[in-house]
């Protein structure tokens, strides 16, 4: 019980560290959250090229994204909270998302593990195809 108290106060400092954020650059909560599925989409490209598909698809790698995420948006407000000119602040948002700024991957054995998951579902539609 105690783990689910701790999961739902991060969740609720996560939105609102999202909503100053928000507030700063001017954006709506879709536009942020189109913003993190297009980064991560990048990302996963950029690094992983072929798997790219597969392990977007893993909730795993989502919730490593976005624990990643929070963690950037910490350090960008920490940072920036007092500019007020909204261009240099979308640039430096811009900045710390991209994939030239991420420096740290998923561990790779949450990696193995999702890669396992996905080689056996494709397995498993071949099979189904297969059998049809």
């Amino acid at each position: 019980m105690k783990k689910l108290t701790i999961a739902k106060e991060t969740s609720q400092v996560r939105a609102i560290k999202e909503a100053e954020i928000c507030k700063l650059l001017g954006w709506t909560p879709e536009e942020m959250f189109w913003f993190k599925v297009d980064a991560c989409t990048k990302y996963m490209q950029h690094h992983y090229k072929h798997l790219s598909t597969f392990l977007l698809g893993e909730k795993k790698i989502w919730n490593w994204w976005l624990n990643q995420w929070a963690i950037r948006d910490m350090s960008f407000l920490n940072k920036y909270r007092f500019e007020r000119s909204v261009q240099v602040l979308t640039d430096k948002y811009n900045y710390v998302h991209s994939v030239h700024a991420i420096t740290v991957s998923p561990r790779f054995k949450m990696l193995n593990a999702n890669l396992a998951v996905t080689i056996d579902r494709l397995v498993e539609d071949e099979e189904r195809k297969i059998r049809s």
